[in-house]
């Protein structure tokens, strides 16, 4: 399995402080099985209008991997849809740290947190390739929800309906 992350956030976080003010963040991540399949299930984070909260960035930050490889051996929730299901509707959080302006690497980090506040690291990867624009970290935190995407059959009758 291999996933692309979508990352944007508006807002101010001090992390030190444990302080953010988010006017609105929210994250993409795209699965497929292979570079040569198309995208198979998206998962959405948001958050929305927040202080005191982690999610955001330093004013407006932008980024978007490559696709990566999540191994079904560390990952296990990777292995197919039914298992990337697990993941939705839990409480999450997402960063994205790293200076980037125009293209670069970042670091990726996915936690799930449980409702007694323990944390389970989904995905920890470092140096990979992205493109976009932030200061330093952008971060969003909170439920995991599936992104329907049109079947690529529906994508093709769509578009010949337009035609």
């Amino acid at each position: 399995m291999e996933v692309q992350i979508v990352i944007s956030g508006l807002g101010l976080s001090i992390k030190p402080l444990n302080l953010g003010v988010n006017a609105i963040s929210g994250a993409y991540l795209n699965f497929r099985y292979s570079s040569s399949s198309n995208v198979v299930y998206t998962i959405a984070i948001t958050n929305t209008l927040s202080i005191g909260g982690k999610s955001g960035s330093l004013i407006y930050g932008q980024v978007q991997t490559e696709f990566f490889p999540v191994l079904p051996e560390r990952h296990p929730w990777a292995k197919n849809i039914d298992t990337l299901k697990e993941i939705v509707g839990q409480n999450v959080e997402l960063s994205v740290g790293g200076m980037l302006l125009g293209d670069g690497n970042v670091t990726v980090k996915l936690v799930s947190i449980d409702d007694n506040y323990n944390t389970n690291t989904l995905i920890s990867k470092a140096n990979v390739p992205a493109i976009g624009g932030q200061a330093a970290t952008t971060m969003v935190k909170g439920i995991a929800k599936h992104f329907p995407r049109p079947s690529v059959k529906e994508n093709a009758t769509n578009a010949a309906a337009t035609q």
